[in-house]
């Protein structure tokens, strides 16, 4: 006790020094997202072994997906943000961002994209069978329904194939509406039951994952495919890659494992180009996660 009394006369900074260090060395609030960082990084690792070792295989997939998610770069499209610059939101069509029908599937505790909906008068139902309760701060006019996405129907464990969602959500024939599906890699058994719809909704804003090339080729082969299935009757105008996910490059490609895309129909696609520079506005890419470097997404060729 004397010791320390008088290394406190000695030095009587120190402890302002452990006042401030202590609290900083017990702080593990950040330690997601520092773990997120490392996982990242240790995927980007593999990856890039991957294309070492499989470099022509990997460049064919690079190019097939391109050609497939990447919007015409001759032509520019009306859209605007919502659901905020970061994480969450999507590039969508202004003509369906007020008074219009939203069906989102995978809400999780980010809203902010059907939050700004409602604001807009739109009107939206929100399907996730993983949420146990409804969230306590998600906004009344949500209109949220515990029950998930599905190849096919199964009551027992809450799960709907998208006609039964539709149903549910009491789409007719004749309604106008959009889809929004983010559910985490599981989209990949689903897709080809939107373009299977008599009606499909004007414009799908999806969150793909899981685009880098890995070793497997019956998953690779189903990616491919179920895209393919989409692009016969829509079109992407917007493609974003989500930086919380690994990145690669090559002389030809860089490419996010995850990216958000927004399709319009083929048939009304042509609504939304721009004619002219008069009243084009710029679009801008925020890093979904602003504390990440944002690295470009581009094709050549």
């Amino acid at each position: 006790m004397q010791r320390k009394l008088r290394l406190v006369r000695v030095f009587p900074i120190l402890p302002r020094i452990f006042s401030f260090v202590m609290p900083k060395l017990l702080d593990f609030s950040d330690y997601p997202f520092q773990k997120g960082v490392i996982n990242k990084l240790n995927n980007e690792m593999q990856i890039n072994k991957f294309y070492f070792l499989y470099q022509s295989e990997v460049d064919i997939w690079n190019n097939s997906l391109c050609e497939l998610i990447f919007p015409n770069k001759l032509i520019d499209y009306q859209l605007e943000r919502i659901g905020g610059d970061y994480d969450g939101g999507y590039w969508i069509p202004p003509r369906f961002t007020k008074n219009f029908k939203w069906i989102t599937i995978g809400l999780g505790y980010n809203w902010r994209f059907e939050e700004e909906l409602i604001i807009r008068n739109c009107e939206v139902i929100s399907f996730d069978h993983t949420l146990t309760t409804r969230p306590r701060k998600l906004p009344k006019k949500i209109n949220w329904v515990k029950i998930g996405l599905a190849p096919k129907n199964d009551s027992s464990n809450m799960l709907q194939s998208i006609k039964g969602i539709l149903d549910i959500a009491s789409i007719k024939d004749d309604s106008e509406y959009c889809l929004k599906i983010d559910i985490e890699g599981a989209e990949w058994d689903l897709l080809d039951q939107i373009v299977n719809l008599e009606n499909p909704p004007k414009v799908l804003a999806l969150e793909l994952h899981n685009l880098l090339w890995r070793p497997s080729y019956e998953i690779n082969r189903q990616i491919l495919s179920q895209i393919e299935k989409i692009k016969l009757k829509y079109t992407p105008i917007s493609l974003k890659g989500n930086n919380y996910s690994p990145y690669f490059i090559s002389k030809k490609v860089g490419l996010y494992d995850c990216m958000e895309v927004t399709f319009v129909l083929n048939e009304i696609v042509n609504d939304f180009v721009y004619i002219s520079d008069l009243d084009r506005d710029k679009k801008i890419d925020y890093p979904n996660n602003p504390r990440d470097y944002n690295y470009p997404i581009f094709f050549n060729s």
